[in-house]
């Protein structure tokens, strides 16, 4: 995707301002009419729109003598650099200076999930050996700036097991 805002998109700053702009007072550091909380945010991108990301899918059925099937899977999912949120605040200068601590930026990633099912030959019941974010990545999904701390959900780690279905 190429999500940059082409045209100027001025904005009152709503993202750490007490952190960022030095203000104590929580009241200025979000006041409309303070105008050291603008910044033009053209040039930015938008929240969690990598410009290339790729996913690829792949199962197969093999059908045994008998009349089950082992069925493997996997699934890769790859996704470039990107941004938590539209505020990209590497690219503005703030008073507070080194702006490390608020990055709202995002590391390129890869997730690895696979499995192995055997199915039984009428179809009633499944056991699957399953394993999701095998890589065992540590994904932020978006960013909220709250005053002094980037929080926000991350994706779950790797974890493994066994399921069994059985239709009634």
């Amino acid at each position: 995707m190429q999500t940059e805002i082409t045209s100027d998109f001025f904005n009152r700053w709503n993202f750490n301002n007490q952190s960022l702009f030095l203000i104590d007072d929580y009241g200025q550091a979000h006041d409309n009419s303070n105008e050291e909380l603008y910044r033009n945010l053209k040039g930015n991108e938008l929240a969690v729109s990598p410009e290339f990301s790729f996913t690829i899918n792949y199962d197969h059925t093999f059908e045994l003598a008998h009349g089950g099937a082992i069925i493997p899977f996997v699934g890769i999912h790859w996704e470039d650099e990107s941004y938590l949120t539209y505020w990209n605040v590497d690219k503005h200068d703030f008073p507070v200076g080194d702006t490390s601590a608020y990055d709202d930026g995002r590391d390129a990633f890869v997730m690895v999930n696979a499995s192995i099912k055997y199915a039984s030959p009428d179809d009633q019941w499944n056991i699957e050996a399953f394993g999701n974010n095998l890589t065992d990545e540590k994904v932020a999904y978006w960013a909220d700036g709250s005053d002094g701390l980037v929080s926000g959900p991350f994706s779950a780690p790797m974890r493994y097991g066994v399921r069994f279905k059985y239709n009634f």
